[in-house]
């Protein structure tokens, strides 16, 4: 693979991608690229990836044994990809095998996430997975680690294959000595620090003493507040580059924005408990069923995602109102099976339904051809999440638009206030319902998604006299950091000239 000529033959390619792949392949360094959802981000970090491991095929090392047990096989992997969520993961692979198919050899890819098996192969083979994609908690796993019941990361009793499901006959595990990449996809959401259990898993993979001090971390999002970016430079080297094709949490302007007013909520009774819970308005399901059944009229391909929060009512509540309607629907949420998640997500993709229901599943990185309409039924809890969540269509180039349902009497001043300043940053027009709320002339800085300067500084070294309970990472340091860093500054000033110079046609 030729990246130079395969870069100039590559039709139609993105902003990040026409300034990342080459910034990264003169500089090597560490990358930050912060770009709107729809951006193509994967084969930003794709391309350089498969160029590697094509260019230094004679680096990788075969199989080895574990000398304590003839059960236990060690895979060195070149590359890491770590992702929130399962589906993400497939679709990254998918993005992979389609990228590699043409190498010569192959790429051996394996996909590490709950719910399936994880393919290593037969014991004894030769073939040497190049690249894992995988969710954070399985990358774990697959390094030979579990959680206590305190939910402390722990080594797994050796033979460590005795609680794999489904049980296996031998027991593989990933080594880190050959790493020359990881990648950090949906980075904001893995890195903070109180989401889940990512960031303890990020730090416990960066402090993993077989993690070659040469390798380098790729980190992607649309959405990079500042917090998140201060605790991400922990993982990377001093002297990165740092690509910013927007302002973090812009949302892509090919998207039209609209909202619409819920109709106040009513009060039921539940027939069993007796109980009263409030429900949404008969008058607001059948404005939603309206639009769903015009949306779907104006052509035979389109698709339509609509995101609810996470209950089990709220599915069951939106399942018998579409069914009213005669709506044909899948519902996608996390506390199905993987195979019956990926299997509606296929139906979905396909086109055999389009309407698909959805909690905070979908709305990261999923790239679906053809949903051209995203509704918001109800708020997402930040706006980070409001902007992933719309970033579903409006993908590569197209156009695509949003339907936001706005509370009736809704009054959180700080997220209407953000809305507006995510709405006047793409250009769009801030509706009556969030005007009445923040004034028309209200003050657009927002802390949320406040630009972070583009510069290669350390962060400042925690006090070593605080609490101390804070893990100490392995320093990522490199030789001759003044000629790495003056080499990453000179890339940084060759970012910026190329974002404002750039002319990109839109496809």
């Amino acid at each position: 693979m030729n990246m130079a000529r395969g870069v100039e033959n590559f039709q139609g390619l993105e902003r990040a991608q026409q300034i990342a792949i080459p910034t990264f392949l003169k500089n090597e360094l560490d990358m930050v690229v912060i770009s709107p959802t729809g951006s193509g981000k994967t084969a930003t970090y794709a391309l350089p990836i498969l160029n590697d491991i094509v260019r230094n095929a004679s680096l990788h090392p075969q199989i080895s044994t574990d000398s304590r047990s003839s059960k236990c096989q060690f895979h060195y992997p070149r590359a890491i990809i770590i992702v929130p969520t399962r589906e993400l993961a497939v679709q990254i692979r998918d993005v992979f095998t389609n990228l590699a198919r043409n190498i010569k050899g192959g790429i051996r890819i394996i996909l590490a996430i709950g719910g399936l098996p994880t393919d290593w192969g037969k014991k004894n083979s030769n073939e040497q997975p190049t690249i894992v994609i995988g969710t954070a908690g399985r990358i774990i796993a697959e390094l030979g680690y579990t959680r206590d019941l305190d939910g402390n990361i722990i080594e797994k009793p050796f033979p460590f294959d005795e609680r794999d499901t489904p049980p296996q006959k031998f027991a593989s595990r990933i080594s880190l000595k050959s790493i020359r990449f990881i990648v950090l996809d949906e980075a904001d959401r893995l890195v903070r620090k109180g989401y889940s259990s990512f960031y303890k898993d990020m730090e416990h993979i960066y402090e993993q003493s077989d993690l070659p001090s040469h390798c380098f971390s790729f980190m992607f999002s649309a959405t990079f507040p500042p917090n998140a970016q201060a605790i991400a430079r922990r993982f990377l080297f001093e002297d990165h580059i740092r690509v910013e094709i927007a302002e973090p949490g812009t949302a892509n302007k090919c998207i039209q924005q609209d909202f619409t007013k819920s109709f106040p909520k009513e009060r039921i009774e539940d027939p069993e408990s007796k109980a009263f819970r409030e429900v949404e308005s008969e008058k607001t399901y059948q404005d939603l069923a309206t639009r769903v059944l015009n949306e779907l009229k104006r052509a035979n391909d389109f698709r339509i995602l609509i995101f609810i929060d996470g209950s089990n009512r709220s599915f069951h509540d939106m399942h018998n109102q579409l069914l009213k309607y005669n709506i044909e629907h899948v519902m996608l949420n996390d506390q199905m099976r993987q195979p019956d998640r990926l299997d509606i997500l296929r139906k979905f993709t396909s086109g055999d339904v389009r309407v698909m229901i959805a909690n905070a599943l979908a709305e990261r990185g999923l790239d679906i051809p053809k949903l051209d309409v995203v509704i918001n039924f109800h708020l997402p809890t930040t706006m980070a999440n409001y902007v992933q969540r719309i970033g579903r269509t409006g993908r590569a180039g197209r156009t695509g638009r949003s339907i936001t349902y706005w509370p009736a009497n809704y009054s959180d001043f700080n997220f209407a206030l953000a809305m507006s300043k995510v709405l006047k940053g793409a250009g769009q027009k801030v509706p009556p319902c969030i005007e009445e709320i923040v004034g028309k002339d209200a003050p657009q800085n927002i802390s949320e998604f406040k630009n972070v300067p583009s510069n290669t500084q350390k962060p400042k070294p925690e006090n070593p006299n605080s609490t101390g309970k804070k893990k100490k990472l392995n320093t990522r340091q490199r030789k001759n950091k003044k000629k790495a860093a003056a080499s990453a500054a000179s890339a940084a000033n060759s970012i910026t000239t190329a974002v404002q110079n750039l002319s990109v046609s839109e496809k």
